[in-house]
């Protein structure tokens, strides 16, 4: 169990390693803005690499650092700066123990994994939490098809507000309302 100790020692290097990819991040992201590629995280993630492969090997060979130093360079500073210097280092550490199909399935998985996590979040967001741009639109198109008074009325009441970010919440509020009367309704003309 960490103690006071080790959670200041982490946190330090995790505000440490933050501060460093947002600084770097953004002098390389101003200097590459014209390519397609992201060559900002891109660096970031394979310099985190390099910074946590020249580490371990202090402290593979020379035991160089003290458990508070590790703490604070491995888990605080290397965490926050970019985790993917631990997936490089793991996925090597199981190649050079020759466990060769563990590795690359944990090279396969790791990606494949993280990309479809990345898009079942973004597709979360979307679900619960639309931009009202697809919003309005949506409602006009069911409020106009049952031309129901208390729906054209929720409608009108949506769309005339202003659609700022901190006024989402409520369109969505009132969108999941307005589908439910929907729902309710015995004799919609609305097709799921």
């Amino acid at each position: 169990m960490l103690g006071l100790k080790q959670i200041l020692i982490v946190s330090l290097g995790g505000a440490l390693g933050s501060v460093a990819r947002y600084k770097l991040g953004g002098f390389i992201l101003h200097r590459t803005a014209s390519s397609d590629f992201p060559f900002s995280t891109f660096s970031i993630n394979v310099f985190g690499c390099f910074v946590i492969g020249l580490l371990s090997g202090l402290v593979e060979h020379h035991d160089l650092f003290s458990p508070s130093a590790r703490l604070l360079l491995f888990t605080g500073l290397l965490g926050g700066f970019t985790t993917f210097s631990a997936f490089g280092y793991e996925s090597l550490f199981l190649f050079r123990r020759n466990l060769i199909a563990i590795s690359f399935l944990y090279i396969t998985a790791s990606v494949l994994c993280g990309l479809v996590a990345v898009w079942m979040g973004t597709k979360i967001i979307d679900l619960f939490w639309p931009p009202a741009v697809l919003i309005e639109p949506a409602l006009g198109a069911i409020a106009g098809m049952c031309r129901n008074s208390v729906i054209l009325s929720r409608y009108n009441r949506i769309s005339s507000r202003p659609t700022l970010d901190s006024d989402r919440a409520g369109i969505v509020d009132e969108t999941r309302r307005l589908l439910l009367t929907l729902h309710a309704m015995p004799n919609s003309s609305v097709a799921y």
